[in-house]
């Protein structure tokens, strides 16, 4: 899996090359819900549909430009990716990349404390011995 993200401008070409895995992808095309007025101006807010698809090998996939996206991985997932247009594009994260960095060194910092408090030091401090005082 891979931070949920959107590119400002390319559309993105992806094909599975070996594993199974799931894509999510939020449009904005397909919903139903935004009304237009007599002259033509949206007068409801964008909402974005969920698309999901089964990936697997030789499958081909197309995400717009504007279309956050996601893909799990059940098993070894390889997926061959091409950005067409990609000149001048930004890929926005819908996760905060601090916060998600910030996760990942807490659960460390955690394990490594956890690892500690099991294990006595390997080498002891002579400055502590019996023998020296």
């Amino acid at each position: 899996m891979h931070t949920p993200f959107y590119n400002s401008k390319s559309t993105k070409i992806a094909f599975v090359a070996d594993g199974i895995g799931h894509l999510e992808m939020a449009c904005p095309h397909l919903s139903s819900s935004s009304g237009s007025s007599g002259r033509g101006r949206s007068t409801t807010s964008t909402k974005f549909r969920k698309v999901g698809a089964f990936l697997s090998p030789g499958v081909v996939f197309v995400v717009p430009a504007g279309h956050p996206f996601v893909t799990f991985a059940e098993s070894n997932l390889q997926i061959l990716c091409f950005d067409v247009n990609a000149f001048g594009n930004n890929r926005f994260t819908l996760t905060g990349i601090s916060e998600a960095f910030a996760l990942q060194n807490a659960v460390k910092h955690k394990c490594v404390l956890k690892g500690m408090q099991r294990h006595r030091p390997l080498l002891a401090d002579p400055s502590l011995s019996e023998d020296s005082k």
